[in-house]
């Protein structure tokens, strides 16, 4: 009977030790939670505070950036806007000067057939004798007859060396004195180049 209430008392024992090592427990399981539990709500609120103005400073920051974006576009479409205007008043010079050089040319080309024209008027011998324009019918038109011919500065071989001729060169003589032809400027009858024997010269080319 004895052993059986202290089996009883010894088990009582045991469950009050564990209930009090259960407690001993829960209360340092309560202690042992960190603190910041405890402190956090004060912590939270000054976090989100700190959170409310850094997100305050970003939203102006990012309607700052808005902004500074907004005005670059507008900036870069008025410098496009500006080229495209630009381009347009260059292509408009680059037609005209297209077409000024166009009416240039078509006038060249008129210009060159005259030329042309006139000039082939003006090499044609007509028989024996060409009779120019600018001057009456004392100009002739006359070839040399010999390989190499030199012009004198003179009617007479005493004179000094004014150039010369090469067989087949046309020349313009004006009038005779004794044997010589007076040569002269086909621009300009009234200018002596020289003068050359009349036995070197003649009215027809050579071989005709």
């Amino acid at each position: 009977m004895f052993r059986a209430y202290l089996i009883i008392f010894v088990l009582h024992l045991c469950f009050v030790f564990q209930g009090c090592a259960t407690s001993e427990r829960v209360e340092l399981s309560s202690k042992a939670e960190p603190k910041e539990f405890k402190m956090t709500k004060e912590e939270m609120r000054n976090e989100m505070e700190k959170l409310k103005i850094r997100n305050l400073k970003l939203r102006r920051q990012i309607g700052i950036l808005e902004k500074e974006n907004q005005r670059t576009r507008d900036e870069n479409e008025s410098q496009i806007a500006s080229m495209r205007d630009q381009n347009e008043l260059l292509n408009e010079q680059v037609n005209k000067l297209k077409e000024e050089n166009q009416r240039i040319s078509d006038e060249n080309q008129v210009l060159t057939k005259k030329l042309a024209e006139l000039q082939l008027k003006h090499e044609t011998p007509s028989s024996k004798s060409y009779e120019p324009e600018k001057e009456g019918p004392e100009i002739k038109v006359m070839y040399v007859q010999k390989g190499s011919v030199r012009v004198r500065s003179g009617p007479g071989i005493s004179h000094e060396t004014a150039g010369g001729r090469r067989l087949g060169d046309k020349v313009f003589t004006k009038d005779l004195e004794g044997d010589w032809y007076r040569i002269v400027d086909p621009e300009d009858f009234d200018k002596t180049i020289g003068w050359i024997h009349g036995s070197l010269l003649g009215e027809m080319p050579p071989g005709q």
